[in-house]
């Protein structure tokens, strides 16, 4: 009997136990994980990543948006794996939705409260919160009303409700019945256009300095619960088994352990994505910017272990940063993994950007300029391409959000998995029949259509898990009920057990095939170039090019003789594809090869 879904299921108890996941040393299989952006979604991982953990050891694990707070938690929870302790690894990630979906007494669950506006965007925030927050339709218009009101500032609300006002107090001093109607007429015109005046300026004001966002991150003057980036600093070191006397976790505490984490975030300055911990030593930080936005003791570590420069050149480029109060940004080894989490969570307008600064070295004379680092989702929001190889030795699973307008009431149902080389193929559709949808399956084309293409690839369909949400669950819902948040870590959790029947050795069948025939379009036409006669006397031939000197234009210059033997190497495999090609010009690499046809592309690293 074949096994379903719920065979490979722990109960939540089990989840919690630190004896349900086996010593690192014990597990022979692993996987690479990335999970897809989606603010109050990422409430679907931490289940998820917990049934994957009791029979596969994580070894990388990366995501953008909410994904970025579930890879970070995943590697810590890895990290904590050994320490055996039920506030530690593990069995500390299993217990969040459950203390995330506590009610508070103040009628929201813990999620809700870990975004906090700051004091200055508070009255924004309001407005935003009862716009996509719970109840019926009239009494959230009621509670919308009240929050534009409260929205409006001197001026506006002088001239568009003062002068009205004054107006009515007149007529009815008067008595004059028609002179009372047109005056509230021209109040409630007063007060709307008041409202559209204060947004305007609050939007125009606030945001930008809040670096333009309504939440900072931390915690709201007042509240007695933690914010966002102060709980997952706190938690990422609990799961990890991280003592805070001793600084706190870091990419290298990671690295250290066999561990990798990755996430994207999007440079809006230069309109780039990058990935976090960079790969570059040019950035620099301001303690005061990063105040804001970042505990005091993450701050403090970061300005207390600077990188070391390299040559004369990284000192005077230190020195500069340094004369403008700016701090170089840790390498990768002591740069705290909050730091890239928050960088790649940023989402536009509701959590604020993260400020870098850097030389930009195309203005005469070079100058410093700063950067703002927004929500890696903007340019990938589910990279499941992260830690891809040509032909891998384990698994790279993806987990992936997909919007649905009815749930099965049987939670495994509404999570999907490939069974077959054939499914998958097709991109989801979306009907598009009004203004609203139009808009949304713009936005939806332009952010993530790179990404919609990758899941259909094959060698990467067929490890991408599907967890379906309808419109009121994850996202922007803040403010999701208790059996919601449940619900929601329950599906995770099915989609984690589908590891469990994944066919590893159909797997590298596929990406074997497909890597095949991608190398054939590569090899035999670079092939038939470099054996090619000179396009003109005066330019070289790729093979005098490969086996002659190096350009002057190059620090680094190659052997010849490397640069034949490279050059003979290309020339025989191409060779060796066309012995395998028959007459009717199909190689056995190409014939029935996986579908849809790979395209490789060159781009910089980001």
């Amino acid at each position: 009997m074949a096994l379903t879904v719920q065979d490979y299921v722990c109960s939540t108890e089990e989840l919690l136990d630190p004896a349900t996941y086996p010593k690192s040393a014990l597990l022979g299989e692993r996987c690479d994980l990335v999970m897809k952006g989606g603010i109050t979604s990422g409430i679907i991982y931490p289940h998820a990543v917990c049934q994957l953990a009791i029979t596969k050891r994580l070894n990388r694990v990366g995501g953008t948006s909410a994904g970025a707070i579930a890879a970070g938690a995943a590697a810590a929870a890895e990290l904590g794996r050994d320490a055996g302790r039920t506030d530690t690894g593990y069995a500390r990630l299993a217990a969040l939705p459950a203390a995330l979906a506590e009610i508070t007494a103040g009628g929201h669950t813990r999620l809700y409260h870990l975004f906090q506006p700051q004091r200055s965007t508070t009255a924004l925030y309001r407005l935003l919160a009862v716009m996509i927050g719970r109840g019926g339709r009239w009494n959230k218009a009621i509670r919308a009303l009240l929050a534009a009101v409260r929205l409006i500032v001197a001026v506006p609300g002088l001239i568009g409700i003062g002068f009205p006002a004054a107006v009515l107090a007149g007529a009815i001093w008067q008595g004059a019945a028609w002179g009372i109607l047109a005056a509230v007429l021209l109040l409630i015109v007063g007060v709307g256009l008041a409202v559209i005046w204060s947004l305007i300026q609050r939007v125009a004001r606030d945001l930008p300095k809040n670096h333009f966002g309504l939440c900072s991150g931390l915690q709201h003057p007042g509240s007695r619960q933690p914010a966002l980036t102060e709980w997952l600093v706190e938690e990422f070191d609990r799961i990890a088994a991280k003592d805070a006397t001793t600084g706190p976790l870091t990419y290298g505490d990671l690295t250290a352990h066999d561990i990798e984490l990755a996430m994207f975030t999007t440079d809006l300055s230069a309109g780039t994505q990058n990935q976090v911990p960079f790969r570059t030593r040019t950035w620099a930080f301001d303690p005061t910017e990063f105040r804001e936005l970042f505990p005091e003791r993450i701050v403090d570590w970061m300005i207390d272990h600077p990188p070391a420069p390299r040559d004369d050149a990284d000192a005077r480029v230190f020195d500069a940063f340094a004369a403008n109060g700016l701090c170089p940004l840790p390498l990768a080894d002591d740069l705290p993994i909050i730091i890239g989490v928050r960088m790649s969570l940023s989402f536009p307008v509701l959590l604020s950007t993260v400020p870098l600064h850097a030389f930009d070295y195309s203005q005469k004379p070079p100058t410093i300029v700063r950067h703002r680092f927004s929500d890696g989702g903007i340019t990938s929001n589910f990279p499941i391409h992260f830690f891809d190889t040509a032909i891998p030795n384990h698994p790279t699973f993806g987990i992936n959000l997909v919007a649905t307008d009815r749930l099965h009431v049987d939670q495994a149902q509404n999570v999907w998995m490939p069974d077959s080389n054939s499914e998958g193929i097709l991109a989801r559709s979306q009907p598009v029949e009004t203004i609203g949808g139009f808009v949304g399956a713009l936005r939806n084309s332009v952010q993530n259509w790179a990404d919609s293409m990758q899941t259909r690839v094959p060698g990467y369909r067929d490890r991408i898990v599907a967890v379906q949400h309808t419109k009121t669950e994850g996202g922007m819902n803040l403010d999701m009920e208790k059996d919601v948040v449940l619900g929601l870590a329950k599906r995770g959790q099915y989609a984690g057990s589908r590891a469990g029947s994944f066919d590893f050795i159909n797997h590298r069948w596929v990406r074997l095939r497909s890597f095949l025939q991608t190398l054939e379009e590569i090899a035999v036409p670079a092939a038939t170039t470099i054996e090619a006669p000179r396009p003109s006397p005066d330019v070289p031939t790729y093979r005098e090019m490969m086996a002659g000197p190096s350009p002057t234009s190059y620090r680094r210059p190659w052997n010849a003789a490397d640069g034949n033997v490279v050059a003979n190497a290309v020339v025989a495999l191409a060779e060796a594809y066309r012995s395998v090609t028959p007459d009717d010009g199909q190689s056995m690499f190409e014939r029935g090869a996986p579908a849809p046809h790979p395209q490789l592309q060159i781009r910089p690293k980001p």
